[in-house]
């Protein structure tokens, strides 16, 4: 694991535990102070967050946080980019409960960091995490490991400039589903296909390699993005469990199939 891919999950851990440490302090005293004195002098409550849907992101955080954190530990001398991506990737997750701040202020509200800044933070990790599981799989289908850091690279950048350049309008709440042809949909059908060629990437690994392994980490992969878009896309209870449960499997059966691939090869 060289100084890039460290420094760079180094960062994504600080962040995701200040994520999560907000979700758990919702709504307290602790974070009311914390608000009124450093982002709104005249804060005033404001939680639109139903309270078991509040609990099932701080549950999803959390595991995204400890999972990407027990990776990191446990791999931190593998040279495999597929898991350095997921461990990257898990991290970029948990930072998606960004929604959650949004939600806090009153509309008019003086921040000093505006609303529409948070909206397009959500998107680039949204769609910097989902392009690391698409260029992951690239590796198995022939891509040289030297090459891992200038995907990074490219992933970041690219990720970036279509987060600061798409217009994006502040509405208060992240849209769940919004219609095909405004630019949030297009920016969320672009990552749909992404999610959708990272499945095929390893399906494609099985033919090259010919080894059944690729097959059951596509479905590991494909079981692990379902989950994540329940968790993300619905605002029913039964649905979000469902999607966390799938999460978790799926991350825990990924990063099994990938480290018994590499072992072997």
């Amino acid at each position: 694991m060289n100084i890039i891919i460290r420094t760079t999950i180094i960062i994504l851990l600080i962040l995701s535990s200040l994520l999560l440490l907000w979700l758990i302090t919702l709504n307290t005293g602790a974070q009311e102070y914390v608000i009124r004195t450093y982002i709104i002098n005249n804060y005033q409550t404001h939680i639109t967050i139903d309270s078991q849907i509040h609990i099932l992101y701080t549950v999803f955080c959390g595991i995204s946080f400890l999972y990407g954190l027990f990776l990191f530990i446990f791999f931190r001398k593998t040279t495999s980019p597929e898991i350095l991506y997921l461990i990257i990737s898990v991290l970029s997750f948990a930072l998606l409960s960004l929604r959650f701040p949004i939600s806090l202020f009153v509309s008019g509200q003086y921040m000093p960091i505006p609303p529409i800044t948070i909206i397009k933070f959500f998107y680039f990790f949204y769609l910097f995490s989902v392009s690391l599981f698409f260029l992951g799989g690239l590796f198995s289908n022939g891509i040289p490991f030297l090459k891992q850091n200038s995907l990074i690279s490219a992933s970041f950048f690219i990720s970036f400039i279509i987060a600061l350049l798409f217009p994006l309008n502040y509405t208060g709440v992240i849209p769940t589903n919004p219609a095909l042809l405004s630019n949030t949909g297009f920016l969320l059908l672009l990552i749909k296909v992404l999610e959708v060629s990272a499945v095929i990437n390893y399906i494609a690994a099985f033919k090259r390699n010919n080894n059944f392994q690729y097959i059951l980490l596509s479905l590991s992969l494909l079981i692990l993005l379902a989950g994540f878009e329940l968790v993300l896309s619905a605002f029913s209870i039964p649905v979000m469990i469902t999607g966390i449960v799938l999460y978790f499997a799926g991350l825990v059966l990924f990063s099994n199939r990938i480290y018994i691939i590499r072992l072997w090869n």
